[in-house]
């Protein structure tokens, strides 16, 4: 009878019991949840560091200017697949992002479980809407993100304007999922043309708020309506706003205005292709006489853009 060996998931530290066997054991994962944000966590990280061309030596040291003290030889087993850095280690991994350019929060939430508390919370939004299908679903078709960076208040709003079109009858509301990162205050206040409604709260700071139309809608039938989203400064995150396309929209419009005295130093607009690359186009762009920068895309493809800065 084989001996029982007792070992923890990569990813969660969850206890895991196996059969002992010679040789090095294969990796054990709690679910399959686990197995797949692993991998994706060391395809991403992977991908950062042959972009940048960084030798694992010089990663280690710009991670120890955040404070941050992980020898080479350990982000190459991240890197490699042999380890994982633990839950409680979300600052450092958000410092990882920013030296080697990844998008903000595809490295983290493969740590945290993120991305299984947004598709629960995405189930309970459509057990409310009745969805059964995509063709059930509001199709966003123009966004415009108008982001002011509040220096002196440390916090950042976002005035957000949408026009969706109903793709069935009676659709008379949207949702907004977005996440509030360790206990940090975040707030949605509905804008033109919606009323606020419920606020679900899931797994790790996840959530979605509820914003009632003046009407219900008809097959066909598009609304503008707008919301504002405001949240604290995050120290390494925040030198970048990025906005998600996850289906081609006729428009896409994001500007980001700056403090007069806390003008960044230089701003690229920067395009990710796919969540797990590096970004594929980085252009340099200047601010104008109001401290403001502007991104206009016609028809963009699904995709991440915006600004980041330094």
């Amino acid at each position: 009878m084989p001996t029982q060996a007792r070992r923890q998931c990569i990813r969660c530290q969850a206890a895991l019991v196996q059969p002992g066997r010679r040789g090095r054991p294969r990796m054990n994962y709690h679910s399959d949840a686990c197995r797949r944000a692993h991998n994706r966590f060391k395809t991403v990280l992977g991908h950062g560091i042959e972009h940048e061309g960084l030798p694992l030596r010089e990663v280690s040291a710009l991670l120890a200017q955040f404070d941050y003290s992980v020898s080479h030889s350990t982000i190459g087993a991240w890197r490699n697949g042999d380890s994982m850095p633990s839950r409680a280690s979300e600052g450092l991994v958000k410092a990882l992002e920013w030296i080697l350019r990844i998008p903000a929060g595809h490295l983290v939430r493969e740590l945290a479980g993120i991305e299984e508390a947004v598709a629960r919370l995405q189930r309970q939004v459509a057990r409310r809407l009745n969805v059964t299908s995509e063709d059930d679903r509001l199709i966003t078709t123009a966004v415009r993100d108008q982001c002011y960076i509040r220096t002196s208040l440390q916090r950042t709003d976002r005035k957000i304007w949408q026009r969706v079109v109903a793709h069935r009858e009676q659709v008379d509301r949207y949702w907004v999922m977005y996440r509030v990162e360790g206990g940090r205050p975040a707030r949605i206040k509905a804008g033109p043309n919606c009323t606020p409604g419920e606020l679900l709260r899931g797994g790790h700071g996840v959530c979605a708020t509820e914003l009632r139309f003046l009407k219900p809608l008809r097959p066909d039938e598009s609304y503008e309506f707008g919301y504002l989203m405001s949240y604290p400064h995050s120290d390494v995150e925040d030198l970048s706003i990025q906005r998600s396309v996850q289906a081609p929209l006729e428009h896409l419009s994001v500007a980001v205005q700056f403090e007069p005295h806390a003008c960044p130093r230089k701003l690229s607009t920067s395009t990710w292709l796919r969540t797990d690359a590096p970004p594929e186009e980085t252009a340099e762009r200047c601010l104008s006489g109001r401290h403001t920068a502007l991104l206009n895309l016609s028809n963009p493809d699904p995709g991440i853009y915006g600004f980041s800065w330094s």
